[in-house]
């Protein structure tokens, strides 16, 4: 998870969801380090089940390699966590 943060989440996905999640990052009000937080947390939100289910091994193999996707449901999930706080 720290390199999802030290890259701005480069190589998890391809380069046009980097550009929206990018895009995302630069234009929300909070700033682009809480919306970053928030993807993250949305990341491990839609894999909680695998995660939940997995040993230490396997989570971290799903941690560094993590699944493909849909961007817009992932920037969606994040933005409802900001709705929480």
């Amino acid at each position: 998870m720290v390199g999802w943060i030290t890259l701005l989440l480069m190589q998890e996905f391809n380069f046009a969801d980097n550009l929206h999640i990018w895009d995302t990052l630069l234009s929300d009000p909070d700033g682009p380090q809480e919306t970053q937080l928030r993807v993250c947390c949305a990341m491990l939100i839609l894999i909680r089940r695998r995660l939940l289910a997995g040993d230490i091994t396997s989570n971290l193999k799903l941690l560094q390699n993590y699944p493909p996707t849909n961007i817009s449901h992932l920037l969606y999930v994040a933005n409802k966590l900001r709705n929480l706080g």
